[in-house]
């Protein structure tokens, strides 16, 4: 059984049944599968993504690997490193949006 993850652009992947939200893997048969796939993975496209059906948050795409095994160019695992956002990134977030709002106020 695979999992699924759904970004923001109603695009689907599926990765394979040991994938958590940090830690994507995936088969893929040729490098520009790869940078199809690596597209959808901005911060943008991952706010409203679901992953197995639950809402992900905070997380933010680091790094794509691809490797596959000499003599075999069809089968290239390719695996997705996110991350979650930290309590400093999350706070800086919070109060940018509150300086927003103060500047839209005094705007009026």
């Amino acid at each position: 059984m695979a999992k699924y993850l759904v970004f923001k652009n109603g695009q689907t992947e599926e990765f394979t049944d040991e994938s958590t939200i940090t830690h994507l893997v995936t088969v893929v048969n040729s490098y520009a599968a790869i940078d199809a796939m690596q597209a959808n993975f901005t911060t943008e496209n991952m706010i409203g993504a679901t992953f197995e059906g639950e809402p992900i948050e905070n997380i933010i795409p680091v790094t794509t690997h691809a490797e596959n095994t000499y003599g075999n160019e069809s089968a290239i695992v390719v695996t997705f490193e996110n991350r979650y956002k930290t309590d400093i990134e999350l706070l800086q977030e919070a109060v940018s949006d509150l300086q927003e709002a103060v500047a839209d106020l005094g705007a009026e």
